[in-house]
């Protein structure tokens, strides 16, 4: 889920609408966490966790029998068995946004059953394909991870498309939560990926349904930086990618903005996969902007950020909007 996840994405070299009307905050309505931001099909497209009720509840209608009995079991908090499915949000200038409900629903998934989080979205062949977290798993002998679904719209709906989770262990220590799809210059597709203080990353397939290994034979290369908690992301401008991720806690005042950058060292700087060093007198802003993404536009002007913000008086946590 999201310490802070740097959810929503930086669309580098997409053609994006240009923006004539000003948007007001939060931009969506309700409690929703983990925005990704988007450029598909002519739209804007934010993908975000729904983190709590506003008014009535929105829920997933019926669960099969063995979703139920997996829901009977322990969780960490109540608001887990209700996140169990994801709206989206397109706009055609980031001021009008029309809901499309249900975009992902668990019961089309009969492996997943609560605590789906953070969906990262990428458009590959003509079609669309989102990574997400499910179950929030404590230990390798549960089921869940990172789970894949595909569609042939970005509105959805989303089907799932391996009949099981794509990542369903702790490898290097990292829970499998809080993905981020990442396309290079060269076409190579990676995922960025991890809780509980550690951070992976994958290289996947053409089909995006396995993960390949790198060229020296290593499948899930540990990238943790110093103070990396969750909810990784990376950009690239003027040939440096930049990684960022979320520190502190993020049901209260020390949940750390994404906004921390690191950047390959020389000899590494031409690779999605580099080593990550901080840049010096680079700091977090901490309780405003715990999850954010950017979106960077083809015309030069500032990027546009996504990100969410918590109610720090609710230590809940639950109370979360996007921006």
């Amino acid at each position: 889920m999201i310490l802070g996840r740097i959810s929503a994405l930086v669309l580098i070299g997409a053609a994006l609408l240009p923006v004539a009307a000003i948007a007001g905050n939060p931009a969506l309505p309700g409690y929703y966490a983990d925005p990704e931001i988007r450029a598909f099909d002519g739209q804007y497209w934010i993908y975000p966790t729904y983190s709590d009720h506003d008014g009535a509840p929105d829920l997933t209608k019926a669960f099969t029998p063995a979703q139920d009995q997996a829901r009977k079991a322990s969780s960490i908090r109540p608001s887990y068995l209700y996140q169990t499915f994801f709206n989206a949000f397109s706009s055609p200038d980031l001021v009008h946004w029309k809901k499309h409900s249900h975009v992902l629903d668990v019961a089309t998934i009969p492996w997943a059953y609560k605590a789906i989080w953070a969906p990262s979205v990428i458009e590959q062949g003509g079609r669309y394909y989102m990574f997400f977290s499910a179950n929030d798993i404590q230990n390798d002998d549960e089921t869940g991870g990172i789970g894949l679904a595909v569609s042939d719209s970005p509105g959805g709906p989303f089907r799932d498309a391996i009949g099981k989770p794509l990542i369903d262990k702790f490898h290097n220590g990292a829970q499998p939560i809080d993905p981020f799809v990442y396309r290079d210059e060269d076409g190579q597709i990676y995922l960025f990926y991890g809780g509980w203080k550690h951070c992976n990353v994958v290289r996947l397939s053409a089909d995006m349904r396995t993960v390949i290994p790198f060229e020296d034979g290593t499948t899930y290369k540990e990238i943790t930086p110093p103070g990396y908690v969750e909810g990784s992301f990376l950009i690239k401008r003027k040939g440096v990618y930049y990684f960022m991720w979320s520190e502190g806690g993020w049901t209260g005042p020390t949940i750390a903005s994404p906004m921390r950058p690191a950047r390959p060292p020389p000899g590494h700087s031409h690779r999605a996969d580099g080593y990550w060093r901080r840049i010096s007198g680079s700091r977090a802003a901490r309780g405003i902007i715990p999850c954010s993404t950017f979106l960077e536009r083809t015309t030069g002007s500032s990027p546009i950020i996504a990100a969410h913000w918590a109610t720090m008086s609710v230590s809940i946590g639950r109370s979360r909007s996007s921006a």
